[in-house]
């Protein structure tokens, strides 16, 4: 009798129930449930859903193919980003601060969470004063949330949301002298004690971002989840103490919105062909400039949810998702999308 150890994968937990088998064995073990905000190998960043890394240098554009052209996380004025961390909080919420930006940290100016700014081409750190903090971070907050599993059973996790203004960031940077490409770094405190005391914080950057002029092509993409999406990123509002705005997971993605079609639907009655009812359908497709594929995962789970919005207008999306290139790693992506134009009843008064 030859027994395997359980042991951990990506995102998944196996267990091995195997009573007979061979030492070389690759099937011997059953999937058996679902490790939730799991990271892969990146052992210290809880959830992500792309756009944080789990290595610095492992953004697109460090790491690009052959026949890879370099992205940057689109934004025009007025954008705002939502980023979400689950990130075990020892502190039990006890910091003087839930984020700060880390060069305003001090021995009476602590912190559970920081984040710097910092320029493309050449890393430089935007210096953010506590008025720039203020236009900068439109919200934020440090807390826990409760969730309840299929026994009705709860359980409260950690939770960490702070909201960009994206243009004031530009501005900042324009009025710095700077580049108006930049990224994010995160760093989060890892023990009991707050930041700054923390000798070797959880360190994180994002995908950089770069202003997007309006003449050219892009839409604002969103939906909203009742609960949790596919990254286990929370929407909901139970949170412990006073009430928190919600999280938005909505992207700018560069390309064009146009309509392609219509499509008339009519109910009617048997033989005699009397049209009952007619239903008359928008049919607009989304065309795609080159993005990586983290960032298509990313527009995937935005499209998967309850409801979908294009530029502010509710649209319903469903089917296959292709990445339309064989010569290189970014996608071309073509999504239909449709919105009900009219619905009415025929039938006489």
């Amino acid at each position: 009798m030859e027994l395997f150890d359980s042991y951990t994968g990506t995102n998944f937990l196996y267990c091995d129930i195997t009573s007979i088998c061979y030492p070389n064995d690759p099937n011997s073990r059953v999937y058996c449930h679902e490790i939730k905000n799991s990271c892969g190998i990146c052992g210290d960043l809880i959830a992500t859903n792309g756009f944080i890394l789990c290595d610095c240098e492992d953004s697109w554009n460090c790491n690009l193919c052959g026949n890879d052209m370099p992205f940057w996380i689109p934004y025009q004025d007025g954008d705002t980003i939502d980023f979400q961390f689950h990130q075990p909080n020892a502190t039990n919420n006890q910091c003087e601060n839930g984020w700060l930006p880390a060069n305003l940290l001090s021995s009476i100016n602590t912190a559970f969470a920081t984040f710097e700014i910092l320029t493309c081409c050449d890393d430089t750190s935007l210096v953010i004063t506590e008025e720039m903090f203020e236009g900068i971070v439109t919200n934020s907050y440090v807390t826990n949330y409760t969730t309840t599993d299929y026994s009705g059973n709860e359980f409260t996790e950690p939770i960490q949301i702070i909201r960009f203004n994206l243009n004031v960031i530009r501005q900042y940077l324009q009025t710095a002298g700077l580049e108006d490409c930049f990224y994010f770094k995160f760093k989060f405190s890892n023990t009991d004690q707050c930041l700054p005391d923390v000798e070797s914080p959880s360190s994180f950057c994002s995908e950089p971002f770069k202003y997007l002029s309006c003449d050219k092509g892009s839409v604002l993409i969103q939906s909203i989840y009742p609960q949790e999406d596919c990254f286990n990123m929370y929407y909901g509002s139970a949170y412990s103490g006073i009430d928190k705005f919600k999280y938005s997971n909505k992207i700018r993605v560069p390309g064009y919105f146009e309509q392609a079609n219509f499509t008339i639907t009519k109910e009617v009655i048997g033989t005699s062909l009397n049209t009952t009812m007619s239903q008359t359908n928008e049919v607009w497709r989304l065309r795609t400039t080159h993005l990586p594929q983290s960032f298509v995962k990313n527009l995937v789970n935005v499209l998967s949810g309850k409801r979908v919005f294009v530029d502010g207008v509710e649209y319903q999306v469903q089917g296959e998702i292709n990445k339309n290139n064989d010569t290189g790693s970014q996608w071309y992506l073509e999504i239909n999308f449709e919105k009900i134009d009219c619905n009415k009843s025929l039938t006489c008064e």
